[in-house]
């Protein structure tokens, strides 16, 4: 985090020129997320996503079976930090059994929570999720979570317990993954998105206090009540 980006783009050349051009090794391979990654936390997202999709590329060449199906993990990694800006694509059932497409929700605030029952990170975002949900739907503010559960039970019972008022999607063949997590390479939940009015992401990140600032500016402030 503390490289400077002509530092960072030198650590992601090093990185190709030393798994580029042979066979990937496991090792080599967790070297290729590690570099990635960092980049990625370091917010250098355009750099981060090159690294992503250029090692998913090497992936996908490896004779080995265990290491090519890691590719598209790699290449939608890529597309998840390219989506700021633009627009993401997500569809699926929700647990009531209807079909939705995010592109319905085009006109408002909509927040894309990937997350499950057995997170805890996932459930110490639920109260402030739902703070904002009470202060902004009647603004044009939605909640979109994306359940990663592969116990169905779980999710059920954990859905009537908070009584959460706000679409879930869930894919009960997916076993506790779903399409759109591998489409956007998503390793690590919670993973929040916020997608504005016009229908384009803006935020990758929007979690904790995060989301009340860009909710705040998107839809104006809440007055406190007395």
């Amino acid at each position: 985090g503390s490289a400077n980006p002509q530092e960072q783009r030198e650590t992601l050349d090093a990185g190709k020129n030393h798994l580029g051009g042979k066979e990937i090794a496991i090792d080599a391979l967790r070297l290729a997320m590690g570099v990635a990654r960092a980049l990625e936390y370091s917010n250098a997202h355009e750099l981060a996503a090159d690294a992503y999709a250029s090692f998913g590329d090497l992936a996908a060449k490896s004779k080995n079976a265990q290491i090519a199906s890691t590719a598209e993990m790699f290449r939608g990694a890529g597309r998840r930090l390219g989506l700021v800006g633009n627009e993401m694509e997500l569809t699926g059932s929700t647990v009531e059994g209807t079909e939705f497409d995010l592109a319905s929700l085009k006109g408002k605030v909509v927040l894309v929570d990937f997350w499950a029952t057995w997170c805890g990170p996932c459930r110490a975002e639920y109260p402030n999720i739902k703070k904002n949900y009470d202060a902004y739907h009647e603004r044009g503010f939605e909640v979109v979570g994306v359940s990663l559960d592969q116990d169905r039970e779980a999710l059920e019972s954990y859905l009537k317990e908070k009584e959460v008022p706000w679409i879930t999607l869930h894919e009960k063949e997916a076993e506790g993954s779903h399409p759109a997590a591998q489409h956007y390479g998503i390793s690590g939940i919670p993973a929040m998105f916020l997608v504005n009015a016009e229908g384009k992401v803006v935020s990758l990140s929007a979690r904790g206090a995060n989301l009340d600032k860009l909710l705040a500016e998107l839809l104006g402030p809440v007055e406190e009540k007395e």
